[in-house]
């Protein structure tokens, strides 16, 4: 178990294969509620569902393809991508019949759906390829490929502009070169600038009302001996990089819904337990020396995925290195419940039709 974090970090990182072209027949045998929490199981390779008034939970409801990396929900379709096989499967989230795919070639490894809002298309780092899929989330078409820096990754959009993550990981280094973040221009689909940040930029966070976005450098993902988290800060109206880099320390990471907006605090997940920040003041709430939620073994415990669900004042935790998910007061971080998951609970994302 002391090791068993390294595979979501790493496993994704690998080219991609060929996808199997069987199809698994799929639906939904559960209720369909109005808010949902999704989780998505790296090693059983399914999706299961948490019911947030209940917290009953529906293990392994529906079948995924090989690494299942993210989700997204968008006109009532449930949209995963699937690392291993190249490709995003489409599923009807009321039914959950399976209604298409997008195939994106051997080698591509994609990582999420970048969303613009009020739009159809989808943009999809793909970190082996080095490129970004602009996709037609309505008729599941590819519109055209940009290429973009080194393992490209996580992502956001913000005022008509995609952002992409680059990790810079070197194959034959088996290390980071420097992270960078390319700018994409949505009007026209190309790549307008490319930003300096710090090691290892896997994720971003949008913050529209303070015209800012927020990057998440992970540095040397932890288990190494390392404490260099950090979290770069590029203010929108002219696309530059702050001088201010929070030093979080750990191994940060944000997999999405991770606010409390009321307090203007983001949580984030790692190696060791989870940590926070006002994303107002800049201020470092719990940092990798005051975890908010450590386990037994800050070494090799990882927490790989977090939602919060403000309606009901709680945090969900994904312990990865234990297959549960842990529910915490959002209030005092007491912990309410341990609810036991599949193997592998990665990430986790709360949905509301």
């Amino acid at each position: 178990m002391k090791t068993r974090w390294l595979y979501i970090i790493f496993v994704f990182c690998f080219f991609g294969c060929m996808r199997d072209p069987y199809i698994q027949p799929s639906e939904r045998t559960i209720p369909d509620l109005y808010r949902e929490l999704f989780v998505i199981n790296g090693l059983a390779e399914t999706i299961s569902i948490i019911n947030p008034e209940t917290r009953e939970i529906y293990p392994d409801a529906l079948p995924t393809g090989m690494w299942p990396n993210h989700l997204l929900y968008y006109n009532d379709r449930i949209y995963i991508v699937n690392s291993g096989d190249n490709e995003i499967e489409i599923y009807d989230e009321s039914s959950f019949e399976k209604i298409g795919e997008i195939y994106l070639g051997a080698g591509s490894n994609p990582w999420m759906i970048i969303h613009p809002e009020e739009s159809q298309k989808g943009y999809v780092p793909n970190f082996a390829a080095g490129d970004v899929a602009v996709i037609d989330l309505e008729d599941f078409s590819i519109d055209l490929r940009i290429p973009v820096g080194k393992g490209p990754e996580g992502g956001v959009y913000q005022d008509g502009k995609i952002y992409v993550c680059n990790t810079a990981w070197d194959y034959q280094l088996f290390d980071f070169d420097e992270g960078t973040v390319s700018v994409i221009d949505v009007s026209a689909d190309e790549v307008i600038s490319t930003l300096s940040v710090g090691k290892n930029p896997q994720s971003a966070i949008s913050f529209p009302d303070i015209e800012e976005i927020h990057v998440i450098c992970t540095g040397k993902n932890g288990g190494f001996g390392s404490d260099d988290g950090e979290i770069y800060i590029i203010s929108t109206p002219d696309d530059t990089v702050d001088q201010q880099v929070l030093s979080i320390g750990g191994s940060p990471s944000w997999t999405g819904n991770s606010f409390d907006r009321n307090n203007n605090t983001v949580y984030l997940t790692g190696v060791g337990g989870l940590m926070s920040y006002n994303y107002q003041t800049r201020e470092i709430l719990h940092g990798s020396d005051d975890y908010i939620l450590s386990g037994p073994d800050a070494e090799s415990d990882f927490y790989s995925g977090v939602a919060v669900d403000e309606l009901n004042g709680t945090i969900y935790s994904c312990f990865y290195s234990r297959d549960e998910i842990v529910v915490l007061s959002l209030q005092s971080y007491d912990i309410l419940e341990t609810i036991e998951g599949s193997d592998g609970v990665q990430s986790i994302y709360l949905f509301e039709e």
